[in-house]
């Protein structure tokens, strides 16, 4: 028996238009990250950014978080909706697998739950990497202005 396919993304975006920003979204973050590594890689050559360019590296730490957690507490929020869903399809493919479903979310809790900790940790280690380096190129800039006096 067929199961009917997802009619739109999010809930209210058709499928194309959904998959088009989905896109750009995750295009923006990728180029997000690399210009945070070229400005990185710059500082070295310009100081006065390193501050700049940890504040970045934080502040893409916190979006991290904030949507991972968000995620987590939209499937915590809409767990009912989730669930009745799901019995639905279940019922017309295979009344006996009604167990299925709640398997199947605590499955999804569970591991949208462990990757978001571990983007999130991740986030926050290569932040802290930005961080530290900024710092080293700070202090190596100072010494060799100091050594030039």
């Amino acid at each position: 028996m067929p199961v009917q396919q997802m009619a739109n993304c999010c809930g209210c975006v058709r499928l194309k238009a959904g998959v088009l920003i989905i896109s750009i979204l995750w295009l923006i973050d990728g180029l997000i990250g690399s210009l945070s590594n070229i400005f990185v890689l710059a500082s070295r050559e310009i100081t006065d950014i390193t501050d700049l360019v940890t504040d970045f590296a934080y502040g893409i730490a916190g979006a991290e978080i904030v949507v991972h957690v968000y995620m987590i507490i939209l499937i915590i929020v809409h767990r009912s909706s989730i669930m009745e869903e799901c019995e639905r399809y279940i019922e017309t493919t295979s009344p006996e697998f009604g167990y299925a479903c709640a398997q199947g979310y605590n499955y999804s809790l569970t591991f949208n739950i462990a990757y978001a900790i571990v983007v999130i940790l991740l986030s926050v280690y290569f932040a802290m990497v930005v961080s530290a380096y900024a710092r080293k190129i700070r202090e190596e800039t100072e010494t060799q202005k100091e050594q030039a006096e």
